[in-house]
This record gives structure tokens, sequence and C-alpha cells, in this order.
């Protein structure tokens, strides 16, 4: 397991600055993060919707700003010390792929 952080409790609710989802493009807020009982980040899964049925659950690059050209992947496992896994509807949680 890579470092862990501690979540701060003041982050919360500040979500999107009042613009909805538009407000989250750029940021690293994955769908999921589970916490063991003193704070720490044990687990961090991102919910993927696929269209077309065809398509398959994958990290997404950034086009813009601090991250860009990173995997959004790649960008949670640096900054939150966990190696993120994907979740989607028809494949459920995808297994994590060693390099």
């Amino acid at each position: 397991m890579g470092a862990l952080y501690r979540v701060s409790r003041d982050g919360t609710g500040r979500r999107g600055g009042g613009e909805g989802w538009k407000g989250l493009t750029g940021t690293i807020e994955p769908d999921i993060i589970l916490l063991d009982e003193k704070g720490f980040i044990v687990h961090v899964y991102d919910l993927k919707f696929p269209c077309p049925e065809t398509n398959s659950a994958r990290w997404e690059t950034y086009a813009e700003g601090r991250w860009r050209d990173e995997l959004q992947g790649d960008v949670y496992e640096e900054i939150l010390g966990v190696k993120p896994r994907l979740v989607s509807p028809r494949d459920g949680i995808v297994p994590i792929k060693e390099e």
C-alpha cells in the first residue's frame, strides 16, 4: 500500500463551488473514498458508465489544467497515495493491472 494521508474535514461540502457538475471539471475528486478508523485513505473507487455498451470502463486523460495529458487514475494514485479502482455496472470492480 502507498503512503497514508489524513482527509481534512473542512474540505467537504465545497464541491463544485456552486457550479454543479461543471465545477468539478479538472478536479481530483473520486466518487468513493474509504477511510480506516483513524481517517486514513485505504481504498479509492471511481464510477464509470461507458457508452455505448461496447466501450469498457477506462481512465480519462485530463485535457487541460494542472494535470493536462495525465491519466485520471495516475493522478489519484499520486495524490491520494493508494491505487484507485474503476467500477462500472457491466464490469463491476475492475481488477488492478500490475505493471
